[in-house]
C-alpha cells in the first residue's frame, strides 16, 4: 500500500515480478542482507563467554598472517577482551613437523594442496583437521625485462625448457616444501619467507621466484614485478590446520568465529 502499485503478478503459471517489483527487488535484497548481518553480529555478541580468558597461541606460516589475521584477531578480541593471542611466525615445513609432533595445536599455512590432503588422509595424525580458507595457484615471478616474462602463461613442459635456457636458479616464497621436480631447471637459492629478500633477488636478476598468486598480487605486483601462470602447476591451499580438542574453549570459540 505504501508503494501504491502491485509488486507481484499472479497467474495460473505462478508468480512473477511486475515492473515496479523489479525496481523494488534489489533494494529489498539489500535490506535483507543488512538485517541478516546485524542479526549475526548481535547473536555473536550474545553468545560470547564474558569469562573467557587466557592465551591462545597461533603458529603462522602464511601470507594470510599479514593480510587477514589482524582483522580476525581484532574482531575476536573485541568480543573477548580478556584473551591474549600470541602469534608465532614459523615456516610451512616447520609448522607441519610441529603438528606431527603435537607441539602445535593451531597453525595458519600456505601449502601445496596435494600434500595437505595426503597429510589429512594418510598422515595418521590423531584429531588433525583442516579449515580451507582459500584455494590458490602457482605463479612464476620475475623482472619485467626477463625474457620469460613476455609470456602470460606456460605449460610445465615449456616452462622447464625456457628456464633451462634463461635461468640458473630460482627461489621459493611461501613455498617451503616444493615437489615440482619437473620445474627445477636450476638450483633453489632460498626458501626465505621474507618478501623483501625475494624482491632483491629478482631485481638483481639472480633468480626467478615461485609463489602463490595471492602473494604475488598483494606483495609483488604493486612493485611492477611480472608473473606467469603455470598451466598444470600445483594447486595451493591457504588454511588452518588444528588439533581438535573439545577441552580447549579458547580454540573452539576462535575457530567458530572464523
Amino acid at each position: 500500500s505504501e508503494i501504491g502499485a502491485p509488486l507481484f503478478h499472479y497467474n495460473n503459471k505462478g508468480v512473477t515480478l511486475t515492473p515496479q517489483g523489479m525496481i523494488f527487488a534489489p533494494y529489498a535484497e539489500k535490506l535483507l542482507r543488512t538485517y541478516n548481518d546485524a542479526l549475526q553480529e548481535v547473536t555473536l555478541y550474545q553468545e560470547q563467554d564474558l569469562q573467557l580468558q587466557g592465551t591462545l597461541t597461533i603458529y603462522a606460516a602464511s601470507i594470510f598472517t599479514e593480510l587477514f589475521l589482524p582483522r580476525i584477531i581484532g574482531k575476536f578480541q573485541a568480543y573477548h577482551p580478556q584473551v591474549d593471542i600470541h602469534i608465532v611466525e614459523i615456516d610451512n615445513s616447520d609448522l607441519l613437523t610441529h603438528l606431527v609432533r603435537d607441539n602445535v595445536k593451531i597453525g595458519l599455512f600456505s601449502y601445496t594442496k596435494d600434500i595437505i590432503e595426503e597429510l589429512l588422509h594418510k598422515g595418521n595424525i590423531p584429531d588433525l583437521s583442516c579449515m580451507n580458507l582459500m584455494d590458490d595457484s602457482l605463479v612464476l615471478c620475475g623482472r619485467s625485462d626477463n625474457p620469460l616474462m613476455r609470456h602470460k602463461a606456460l605449460s610445465l613442459e615449456d616452462l622447464t625448457k625456457l628456464m633451462m635456457k634463461y635461468c640458473s636458479g630460482f627461489s621459493l616464497y611461501q613455498l617451503n616444501s616444493y615437489n615440482g621436480s619437473d620445474l627445477i631447471a636450476g638450483k633453489v637459492i632460498t626458501r626465505s619467507s621474507s618478501a623483501a629478500l625475494h624482491k632483491n633477488l629478482m631485481m638483481e636478476d639472480i633468480g626467478l621466484t615461485f609463489m602463490p598468486k595471492l602473494a604475488y598480487r598483494t606483495q609483488f605486483e604493486p612493485d611492477g614485478i611480472q608473473a606467469i601462470d603455470i598451466i598444470g602447476g600445483q594447486k595451493i591451499m591457504h588454511g588452518i590446520l588444528y588439533k581438535e580438542d573439545a577441552s580447549n574453549a579458547l580454540q573452539q570459540v576462535f575457530l567458530k568465529k572464523l
